[in-house]
Formats: structure tokens, C-alpha cells, sequence
């Protein structure tokens, strides 16, 4: 309901900002601190990522002026849209304050054509070939070594590409996708040492975009690592072995439809920043079938993590892993996805109270890791949750949530060390349990608003 008011007054607010002609009657009532557009290329396929500074109380709606691209619209006070045609848009940021009052801010744009230079690679061609459409490069390592900045290199969909060396991309404004007639994939055979990926992103590449690929891998390879800046990875799977994503000191990610539908041995994507923070990280749409040896989606020291719309399935994973493991940082949030097994919210730590690292300056580090700001909604659970000493101001709601086992719902940790217990809201939930209950813990500066059990109840629905 909230979302159909904030859009009812986007739509009114349009209305009102618009002359005859559809140009803007008005100014923004504000100037456009709060919108943040990243690119310094906007040519299509273009992803551009926002954010709004919020003060206490205020909610933001974006509208992209896009009408006719998923994803056009978000309550979200940091998101990102992909513009895949060129043209000219009107980006529109209204706020909303406690007493319903508004401010709108705006911000015209241009996605231009994309007359990149091209290079396309086809498995009957030839690395002598100089990469055009008729004299295709044999291999991706080939096309990849005749890549500049402002390059779109292109794989014929259905081949095969059987690549032994990593590649590592330092080019900026790159596309890297798929060409071809056929409904397939192209596919990438990567068979590097173990915990080596197919592309390396380093910390001088940036506005990368990677599309339409299919990775088939070692166990421990990854199709990703990347510390670059404004990437986007869309519409590829891991068919077979490892993981599709590393990000460390990475800012403004854009993960969109990715996946692998079989359980592999690696997870399927970890983020975590090691000297500075992953920056406003994004998985939407995204899928697991489960990891053997890892969580699904991993993430810590990260500023504004939002995970839309995907669904991870970890129930069956050989070491107990977890569906969702979100570790240290801000900002996090979780809406409208589905989360089977288990899943760890805030810094991870043991029944002793230390952390699984030896004693040491870094644990000591890590006992002072925080989760600030967590809110859950519109989700599924089907398998426990538990909440780890050092996240604060949580919020979990209209959701539901099943324990199996005789175990709680969920499980709130104590505090360990100079970590205080977990500080929050359970607000509108159903939690089913067999022998368990809701939840357990210390329960101190956490509020149970309207939690509904039924321990005989095994096919829940959502609220």
C-alpha cells in the first residue's frame, strides 16, 4: 500500500512538474544534491546507479522516465536502472518527509547509440584475424588483447570457448557480451588454477558491462573478481562448477537475471571489501540452486547492499552453509525473495563468543565489526534465521518465516565482547515451528509487533 501511495503522488507530482508540451513548468523545488547519476558515458545498453541523501524520516521514489524498462521505478533511497535505448530521459526523485510533504529533484539525461568499436570472436575463427564480423578472432584471450577503452567485443552465441589463461581487464567503458542468431549462450570454459577467474576487473577499469554469458568452471574458479567501479553483470549462469562473483573495494555493482540453476561447489556470490567498502551493491533477480562448501550470497564491509527479487536455495549444502550470510557494514536490505536454509545476519561469531579467526590483531578487529541497519521485507524463509550480536536497529516484516526440527524462527545472539545483543522490529510476521517457538534469545530493545505461529501449519502463505 505504502508503494502504490508513493507512486499515486509520483504520478501527480509529474503531472503538475509538466507543461503542454511536456516540457518542465517548474523548477525542482530544491536543487538535485540528493541525485547522484554515475556513468561519464551513457551509451546503451547504460546503467546508471542514484542515491538520495535522506534525513531522518524521509523516503524517497525514484522514477527513471523510462516507462517502457524493467525496473523503472524504486522506493529504494539508493538503486539502479539499465537504459537499453538511446534517448533522452528525465530522471525524477521525490521525498518524502513524516508529515507527507514533498520535494521533488530532477535531472535530465542522454543515452546516445552505442558506435563503439567492435571485435567479434567466433570459435571458426582465426587469432590472426583483425576481429570484424566476416574475419571473427578464434578466442576470447585474442579479443580481449585487442580491447581499448570504448571497445564492445562480442562471442557468437552456441560456440564454445575453451580459455586457460585469466584475463584482466584495466580498459574503461567496456561491453562484453554475445552476438548470433541463436537463442544459446555463448559459453566460456575456464580450466585456470584453483581460485583463479575467467576475468579479473582491476581497481583502473571501470563502467564494464558483461552480458549473456555462460560460465562452465573448476570448482574453485570464479567467472568474476573485479575491485573496478560501476560494473554490471547480466544474464549469465555458472553451469557447472564454481562461482559467478568476488567484488572487493568495489563501488556502484549492478548484478541483474544471474545464476546457476545445479548446486556447485563454490558460492554464488561473495562480496567484501578489504581496505576500503564494497559502495551501494545490487542483486536483483538473481538464483541459486545451492554451494556445496559455501553460502549462496556472502557480504560484508559493504555500504548499501540490496538484494530484490532472487531466490537461494541452500538447504541441502554439504557443510551447513548458509542461503544468505550478511556479515558486517550498513544499509542493508532484502524485499520480495525467497531464502531456503539457513541464514546469518550481522558479524559472525561462535557459541564461545570469539570469532572462528586465531587470537590476534585481526580478531580483536573483527569483534568490533557492526551491522548498522537491516531491514527484511515482503520475503520467504524457509529454514531458520539467526541474528548475530552487533546488528542494530533491525527490521523484519511481512514476511514469514518456517523452523524445522523443533528450533526457533529465529534465534537472537547474546552480546559478545564489546558487541551488544541485536536492537530491532518483528513487525507483521507469521512463524511456523514444530516443537520450537518464534523466537529465542535475549529480547531486550527488540519490539514483537503482531508475530503469528502455528506449529501445525506446514504450507504457510505469505501475508
Amino acid at each position: 500500500m505504502t508503494n502504490l501511495i508513493f507512486l499515486a503522488a509520483a504520478i501527480l507530482f509529474s503531472m503538475l512538474g509538466h507543461g503542454a508540451k511536456g516540457e518542465p513548468a517548474t523548477s525542482p523545488t530544491t536543487a538535485p544534491a540528493s541525485l547522484v547519476v554515475i556513468p561519464s558515458r551513457l551509451i546503451a545498453p547504460a546503467t546508471v546507479h542514484v542515491a538520495a541523501n535522506l534525513s531522518a524520516g524521509e523516503t524517497a521514489w525514484w522514477d527513471f522516465g523510462d516507462s517502457a524498462g524493467a525496473y523503472n521505478t524504486s522506493p529504494q533511497s539508493f538503486y539502479a536502472h539499465i537504459y537499453e535505448k538511446p534517448g533522452i530521459y528525465r530522471i525524477q526523485l521525490f521525498v518524502f518527509d513524516s508529515r507527507g510533504a514533498t520535494r521533488l529533484e530532477t535531472r535530465e539525461i542522454t543515452v546516445s547509440t552505442d558506435r563503439r568499436r567492435v571485435i567479434y570472436a567466433a570459435t571458426n575463427g582465426a587469432d590472426s584475424s583483425p576481429g570484424t564480423i566476416d574475419q571473427p578472432v578464434q578466442t576470447l584471450n585474442r579479443a580481449m588483447q585487442l580491447c581499448g577503452d570504448d571497445t564492445v567485443v562480442l562471442l557468437r552465441r552456441g560456440d564454445r570457448f575453451a580459455e586457460r589463461r585469466q584475463i584482466t581487464v584495466t580498459q574503461s567503458n567496456i561491453r562484453i557480451g554475445t552476438y548470433g542468431d541463436t537463442n544459446k549462450r555463448a559459453l566460456i570454459h575456464f580450466r585456470d588454477a584453483d581460485w583463479k577467474t575467467v576475468f579479473l576487473l582491476t581497481e583502473k577499469a571501470s563502467e564494464i558491462l558483461i552480458e549473456d554469458l555462460s560460465f562452465d568452471l573448476r570448482s574453485k574458479n570464479f567467472a568474476v573478481e573485479m575491485t573496478a567501479s560501476q560494473t554490471t553483470i547480466r544474464n549469465c549462469d555458472v553451469a557447472t562448477g564454481g562461482g559467478l562473483l568476488v567484488a572487493k573495494n568495489a563501488a556502484h555493482l549492478l548484478v541483474d537475471n544471474c545464476g546457476h540453476s545445479r548446486e556447485t561447489d563454490r558460492g554464488f556470490l561473495y562480496a567484501g571489501g578489504v581496505h576500503v567498502p564494497n559502495i551501494n551493491f545490487i542483486v536483483r533477480r538473481c538464483w541459486s540452486a545451492g554451494s556445496k562448501y559455501e553460502h549462496c550470497l556472502r557480504v560484508h564491509n559493504t555500504r548499501g547492499l540490496l538484494v530484490q527479487d532472487c531466490v537461494f536455495d541452500n538447504a541441502n549444502s554439504a557443510q551447513g552453509k548458509q542461503s544468505l550470510n550478511l556479515r558486517d557494514g550498513r544499509d542493508f536490505y532484502v524485499i520480495n525473495s525467497k531464502l531456503i536454509g539457513p541464514c546469518v545476519f550481522g558479524p559472525l561469531a561462535d557459541k564461545a563468543g570469539g570469532l572462528y579467526d586465531p587470537p590476534g590483531a585481526e580478531r580483536e578487529r573483527k569483534l568490533n565489526l557492526r551491522l548498522d541497519g537491516l531491514t527484511v521485507s515482503n520475503c520467504s524463509f524457509d529454514g531458520y534465521a539467526i541474528i548475530e550480536a552487533g546488528l542494530i536497529d533491525f527490521l523484519f516484516q511481512d514476511s514469514y518465516i518456517k523452523a524445522k526440527n523443533g528450533g526457533a524462527c529465529f534465534q537472537l545472539q547474546p552480546a559478545y565482547g564489546p558487541r551488544k545483543p541485536p536492537t530491532g522490529i518483528f513487525r507483521r510476521l507469521g512463524a511456523f515451528y514444530d516443537g520450537g517457538k518464534a523466537v529465542s534469545g535475549p529480547m531486550k530493545n527488540v519490539v514483537m509487533d503482531k508475530i503469528t505461529g502455528n506449529a501445525r501449519d506446514t504450507t504457510p502463505q505469505k501475508q
